[in-house]
């Protein structure tokens, strides 16, 4: 027992969709009905990785919260905890059919907390000090030690839940009786399905329908089959077996009306109620219309074909804690009647445990983890569920040691112990251990804005599950490039790999990539100039898809990620950073054509995107250079009636025009040469793009270029201010002058198809990447035609 309450405590917390950072923060106060719990052993289940990875922050007015301001950063992670009461804070007001358990400090406990929680972010159990609901919790068996113990919590509220009542059967009567003794049940109410049944909700869901007097035909692995048995089913089924519903009707003799689904997905779904009997003959001969009754997690979809009428109750067990919720864009409402029952079934589950009635889900310690302590170990054992590594157990960490002195081992559903506030890094991100990741990469390195690239080793970001790393084949040089190499657009932040046009194959995948079945080891992959973002759903561009215009965006180098790691180009043998970021390169495009367009393509596309270019509309293109022959191309890849080349001088009118071995313009205007130009083509073009840089354009004549209503877009990026304006310039014919930053991660997909299918080949001159120093100067000369494409000296033997 802790004499003295610490100040701080170390957790694990969300910080953004796929990333979790280990942190101290003050103790959390206690309100009313609530204890401080320190763990000495918390369990890992499938939806403490997926709060990490998959679910979104609420986007919520302030108004709708009634218990407190909405939050998401910060929010603690997990659910199952085992651990020593420190401090309780009593109830007030009860209400409720149980009078509410009474805790002590110095009392073993165990329960869940609710992790991820928007509304309460000091909730769950990924702590080495806990806030729980006490009228919840449950004292620990004297037999029973704390990683048994651990395995149990959300499990007793899940199966309570769906056998009793979500279900509407009700608790059994007997099943609360004081004097239920192991086997004292008759087998009186028929045949239940309980789908998943080595899970760790199935495990007790069997047990508690034996007690309550079903007949309990139950799937899992082959390997699990033993387990299943121990636990008290009467029959056990693989759940891959492709007749596996039709063994479950010959067994349950064609009877079965009543399934439970622990697993829930739209297969098991269809299992489920593939394996129902038709209506039953009641004993006084008459059938029994009600319709087969499927309780399940979540909300899976079952098939529409079913031969007889199949009812589906599903159910959240975080309803049990009796106040509203965030979950999946909807504030759920506060349910007096569900918090009764997980008080009652909490009771009836504790005094089950201390007869010896009722067993925990297996565990089991992995003695090859011992060494890792404190949360790193938690992040071991979420990743190996990622995987589907864990399969009939459930991962534990376990604290052994002093108060704040703990090692935190890991055994198998996933029990985990808590380690000390001196253990852990502040703001230690989520590395996925698991991966041999290497530590440094190699590339060309800007020191300075007057020092030459220097190939030379660095260090990535850190390696989370939501990454991929890949090896470059290829990489464009950008305008940008030179800009942030001589601190053009502001102070670059040195030392700087360069290079955002990048393309590579796939070489290692974090678990929740691995997981989304995205991508695959070897696929040939792009990345452009941007590789970050908050992704947050309360963060209104990327709600909207348009994460290219979050306030947190981070560049694909010069920028630095949540962790406050750089982010470092694609001037070097590797790549690593987010793989939301990361885009399939199609068949049809070579890597040295694919790489300009990831940067330079979707800059000009996604303005021709928004602003409908396509047939019927003329555009103009501002700048024959990188940027501006790629517009052309896609302009006429987008069928545009009329496009025109706005250049300085003739000298690249021929590029531009020629049908044959040129970019393919209808028209060509240099605005050096040509007398009156602005006057003479006035009120010709729906759209311009202007893909310059230079802050001395006539900006004036351009807009006069555009017909009522025309939009003007500036993609090029100055170093210095854009001229002076008059305003009637806008004003007399309603015209939109407005700028676009790169391209969203859907303008990418978008555009790389379109070039798929139209064959938009960007003109590229490769050179190898260790001549990276001298096309840089030739890029700045002016002397390329129009993109230099970097190939990476294992690669350059090929050119």
């Amino acid at each position: 027992m802790v004499s003295e309450i610490p100040l701080s405590r170390t957790a694990l917390v969300k910080v953004s969709p796929g990333q979790a950072v280990i942190t101290t923060q003050p103790m959390p106060a206690l309100r009313p009905g609530y204890m401080l719990v320190q763990t000495k052993a918390v369990a890992l289940n499938p939806a403490d990785w997926t709060d990490i990875d998959y679910i979104g922050p609420p986007d919520i007015p302030n108004e709708a919260v009634s218990l407190s301001q909405s939050r998401y950063e910060g929010c603690t992670i997990g659910l199952d905890y085992a651990g020593i009461v420190v401090k309780v804070e009593p109830f007030v007001n009860v209400t409720g059919k149980l009078k509410p358990r009474t805790f002590q400090p110095g009392d073993r406990v165990f329960g869940s907390s609710h992790g991820c929680n928007a509304f309460n972010i000091e909730h769950g159990a990924f702590a080495d000090y806990i806030v729980v609901k006490s009228d919840l919790q449950m004292h620990i068996p004297d037999h029973m030690n704390f990683e048994d113990a651990a395995s149990l919590g959300v499990g007793v509220l899940s199966a309570g839940m769906g056998l009793f009542h979500a279900s509407g059967q009700g608790i059994p009567s007997d099943l609360s009786s004081e004097a239920i003794v192991p086997g004292g049940k008759i087998n009186d109410k028929g045949w239940i399905l309980v789908y998943g049944g080595s899970t760790a909700t199935g495990s007790i869901a069997i047990q508690l329908a034996k007690l309550a007097g079903y007949k309990v035909v139950t799937t899992c692995s082959p390997r699990n089959f033993d387990l299943a048995q121990r636990l008290g089913a009467d029959a056990v089924f693989d759940y891959k077996s492709p007749n596996v519903s039709s063994l479950i009707s010959k067994a349950t003799s064609n009877t079965l009306r009543f399934a439970f689904d622990t697993v829930a997905t739209d297969p098991t779904a269809a299992i489920c109620a593939n394996s129902f009997a038709p209506p039953l003959k009641g004993d006084s001969g008459e059938v029994d219309m009600n319709p087969a009754l499927y309780v399940c997690l979540l909300y899976p979809q079952l098939p529409q074909n079913t031969p007889f009428a199949v009812e589906k109750r599903f159910f959240l067990g975080y309803s049990c804690w009796g106040y509203e919720y965030y979950f999946e864009g909807e504030i759920l409402p506060a349910s007096a009647a569900d918090h009764d029952f997980g008080v009652e079934i909490t009771h009836i589950v504790e005094r089950l445990l201390q007869k010896k009635v009722l067993k925990n889900h297996p565990v089991s310690v992995n003695e090859n983890d011992t060494q890792k302590g404190g949360l790193e170990g938690v992040l071991i054992g979420l990743d190996k569920l990622r995987k589907g590594e864990v399969s009939g157990r459930k991962r534990l960490s376990i604290r052994t040691g002093g108060p704040r002195q703990n090692q935190l081992l890991h055994t198998a559903t996933s029990i985990f112990s808590i380690l000390s506030a001196n253990s852990c890094n502040l703001f230690e991100p989520i590395l996925d251990k698991t991966l041999d990741m290497a530590n440094t990469f190699k590339g060309w390195v800007a020191h300075s804005a007057t020092s030459p690239l220097t190939f030379t080793t660095f260090q990535p970001k850190p390696f989370t599950p939501t990454d991929i790393e890949i090896a470059v084949s290829h990489c464009g040089i950008c305008g940008t490039d030179l800009h942030t190499l001589r601190s053009g657009w502001g102070q670059t932040d040195y030392p700087c790999v360069l290079g955002h046009e990048i393309i590579g194959s796939v070489i290692q995948m974090g678990s929740a990539v691995s997981h989304s079945s995205k991508f695959s080891l070897g696929d040939r992959v792009g990345i452009g100039a941007q590789s970050g973002a908050c992704l947050r759903a309360d963060c209104e561009a990327c709600a909207d898809g348009q994460e290219n215009y979050c306030s947190r965006i981070v560049g694909t180098y010069n920028g630095r990620y949540a962790d406050r790691s750089r982010s470092c180009g694609g001037y070097a043998t590797r790549w690593r950073g987010p793989a939301h970021f990361v885009f399939k390169i199609p068949d049809a495009l070579p890597s040295a054509a694919a790489a300009p367009l990831l940067c330079g393509g979707v800059t000009v596309f996604a303005p021709l995107r928004k602003y409908g270019a396509g047939p019927g509309k003329s555009v103009g293109i501002v700048g024959i250079g990188g940027l501006g022959h790629l517009g052309i191309l896609l302009a006429k890849a987008m069928r545009c009636s009329r496009v025109v080349a706005i250049s300085r001088t003739g000298k690249k009118r021929k590029d531009a025009l020629d049908e044959k071995t040129g970019l393919g313009a209808d028209s060509f205007i240099a605005t050096d040469e040509e007398d009156k130009w602005g006057r003479v083509h006035a009120r010709t073009l729906d759209l311009i793009i202007c893909t310059v840089d230079g802050y001395e354009m006539p900006l004036g004549q351009y807009l006069r270029l555009l017909k009522v209503g025309g939009t003007f877009v500036q993609v090029g990026a100055p170093e210095g201010p854009l001229p002076q304006l008059h305003a009637w310039s806008l004003i007399q014919k309603g015209i939109q002058l407005t700028g676009s930053n790169i391209g969203s991660p859907e303008d990418i997909r978008q555009m790389l198809q379109l070039a798929a299918e139209k064959r938009v080949l960007p003109w590229v001159e490769q050179r190898p990447m260790h001549d990276v120093n001298n096309a840089l100067a030739d890029m700045h000369a002016g002397k390329a035609r129009f993109r230099y494409v970097l190939v990476n000296d294992a690669d350059s033997a090929k050119l």
